[in-house]
C-alpha cells in the first residue's frame, strides 16, 4: 500500500454503521449508554478495540468514538491493523477531536462535511439507484435503511 510506505495513516470514519450487540440495539447506543452507567463526566471516549475485520486480508481493528461531549454521535472508526499498531491510539483520536468541534455538527470531523456536500447525490437520484439495486437483487440481498445523520447533512447549507 502506497500510503503505508509513505509513512500516512489512512483510516475510514464511518457516519452510520450496521453493528449491533446481542440484543439487538446499535454498538453506538448501547456505548452512549454504558459510558453514562459509568460516569456522568464520561462524555467523550474511545472504544477500542470492538472489534476486527477481514477485508480480504486486509485485516483492520474498528474503535468507536464519541469526540465531543456535546454531540449524540458515536462514530465507527477503522484503521489497518499494521498502522494501528504503530499509532498512540490516545493521541490519534485527541488529535482527530480537535477536527470535531464546528458547530454545524458537533462531534463530526468538519472536513468530512465538504466532503459529503461534494460526494453527495440528490434524494431523486438516489431513490432512482435504490430502485435499480432492489430490482436486480433479491429482498434478501438488499438492505435499505436511513439514517438521521444524513438527513442532518441534508439539512446544511452554506
Amino acid at each position: 500500500m502506497v500510503a503505508h510506505k509513505k509513512g500516512v495513516l489512512v483510516c475510514s470514519v464511518c457516519k452510520s454503521t450496521n453493528v449491533y450487540t446481542n440484543t439487538n440495539e446499535s454498538y453506538g447506543d448501547s456505548l452512549t449508554y454504558l459510558s453514562k452507567k459509568v460516569s456522568e463526566k464520561l462524555n467523550r471516549f474511545v472504544y477500542y478495540p470492538a472489534f476486527f475485520v477481514d477485508e480480504n486480508l486486509g485485516l483492520s481493528e474498528v474503535f468507536f468514538a464519541k469526540f465531543h461531549e456535546r454531540s449524540k454521535l458515536v462514530l465507527k472508526v477503522e484503521i489497518l491493523c499494521g498502522d494501528a499498531r504503530n499509532v498512540d491510539i490516545i493521541k490519534f483520536f485527541s488529535q482527530l477531536s480537535f477536527y470535531c468541534k464546528d458547530p454545524i455538527l458537533l462531534g463530526y470531523p468538519y472536513g468530512l462535511i465538504d466532503a459529503d456536500k461534494f460526494a453527495r447525490i440528490s434524494n431523486e437520484e438516489a431513490s432512482y439507484l435504490k430502485t435499480i439495486f432492489a430490482v436486480k437483487g433479491t429482498k434478501n440481498e438488499m438492505i435499505l435503511e436511513t439514517f438521521d445523520l444524513h438527513s442532518v447533512l441534508d439539512r446544511i447549507s452554506y
